[in-house]
């Protein structure tokens, strides 16, 4: 594989990084607001319990399928909770009719009694873990693909430049289960047997349904006939 087609694929993994950085950073920003910060303060701040005195009904508009407008029906409960002889009144957002007298456990922050937070953390947030695992494994495979070509790169120019040469004959592309194809060349042996050997992966091979029959070089190891490098990139 020459350097421009190193430097092409590798090129191509910056975007996936990018993607895989991005999800990371999403995923904890979501994970420390929903989750960790919550638990946090539900573990510091004062627990009390809030009962809901009264409602208002809040309508509001939507616009459906259709592009028309309908009324939608929402509620602000008024909760009540006691902080020693003092009582403060919050108001929470519901969909459906609030119940008088419906108990909810809140925590207040000692420095500031008006500043609250609902007991309880909604675990389906723990979702967004998803998008640190998915992030992760984006960017350990990119890395992983990008310094396996940098090696194979390596690899195959030593072979190139000390190895020892072999002509050979495509005989046919094999596509993997993944997407890649790989060029499988003949090559017939001082004992007048044929040899099989398969290039590296490629995602594109170009003028592949073409090259059938026509002649490659492979590169072997002086030392060890098993490494060898099959060099589609002189296709004659």
């Amino acid at each position: 594989m020459n350097k421009k087609n190193i430097i092409m694929q590798n090129i191509k993994n910056i975007p996936f990084i990018f993607i895989g950085i991005v999800s990371i950073i999403f995923g904890l920003v979501m994970l420390w607001d929903t989750v960790i910060l919550p638990l946090y303060k539900m573990n510091t701040w004062v627990k009390t319990t809030g009962e809901v005195v009264g409602y208002e009904k809040k309508s509001s508009s939507k616009i459906d399928d259709s592009g028309n407008s309908e009324q939608v029906d929402g509620y602000i409960a008024v909760i009540d909770y006691k902080i020693k002889d003092a009582t403060n009144e919050v108001h929470l957002e519901m969909n459906n009719t609030p119940e008088i007298g419906t108990k909810y456990e809140l925590y207040y922050n000692p420095k500031d009694d008006k500043d609250y937070i609902l007991g309880g953390v909604n675990y389906l947030n723990l979702l967004f873990i998803t998008n640190l695992i998915i992030g992760t494994w984006i960017i350990k495979e990119n890395l992983l693909r990008t310094f396996k070509n940098r090696k194979d790169n390596k690899i195959n120019n030593s072979l190139v430049n000390s190895g020892l040469q072999a002509i050979g004959k495509i005989d046919r592309i094999e596509r993997s289960k993944d997407g890649f194809y790989q060029v499988v060349v003949k090559i017939l042996m001082d004992n007048g047997e044929y040899h099989e050997y398969k290039s590296d992966k490629h995602k594109i091979i170009k003028d592949r349904l073409n090259i059938i029959g026509k002649k490659v070089s492979v590169y072997f190891d002086k030392n060890d006939y098993q490494k060898y490098y099959v060099d589609i990139n002189n296709i004659k």
